[in-house]
């Protein structure tokens, strides 16, 4: 078995452990409207996050822009694989490349109330922008493979 093949084998392993995920409406007038009308940040500061776990842990639902919080504030290898591999099943390439850069966007403000604004400016800021360029990079690297 191949390095990649062994990667396609833990990403479909993955895929199968996340459950009951809630899917928009095929509709193309609608199919993505929930996912473009909650902010970036809005939805970041707000202080309930939208990710529910099942009783063993497994990861059953997670909006968008806190997945791709997830995918960037610390390097979740497999999220991000999940993410690209099976990412046109709930999302299209726009929104999820609009959503990368919503995340790469950092605002002067802290979002987070348990972080300094100190901290926030010298630290956790540069490292969320870095971590959203390389999603970025790994982003269009996956569109353009799968497209050509």
């Amino acid at each position: 078995m191949t390095q990649m093949d062994a990667l396609y084998q833990e990403t479909i392993q993955l895929i199968s452990e996340i459950k009951d995920v809630p899917r928009l409406p095929s509709n193309n007038d609608c199919k993505y409207a929930a996912q473009l009308s909650l902010e970036f940040w809005d939805e970041i500061k707000n202080t309930k996050p939208n990710i529910y776990y099942s009783i063993q842990g497994e990861l059953t639902y997670i909006s968008l822009n806190r997945l791709v919080e997830l995918c960037t504030d610390n390097q979740h290898i497999k999220l991000v694989n999940t993410l690209f591999v099976s990412y046109k099943s709930f999302t299209s390439p726009e929104v999820l490349l609009d959503k990368i850069l919503s995340r790469l966007q950092t605002p002067a403000e802290c979002p987070y109330p348990k972080v300094s604004q100190e901290e926030w400016t010298r630290e956790m800021s540069v490292r969320i922008r870095l971590r959203s360029f390389a999603l970025f990079f790994q982003w269009l690297d996956k569109v353009i493979i799968f497209n050509n």
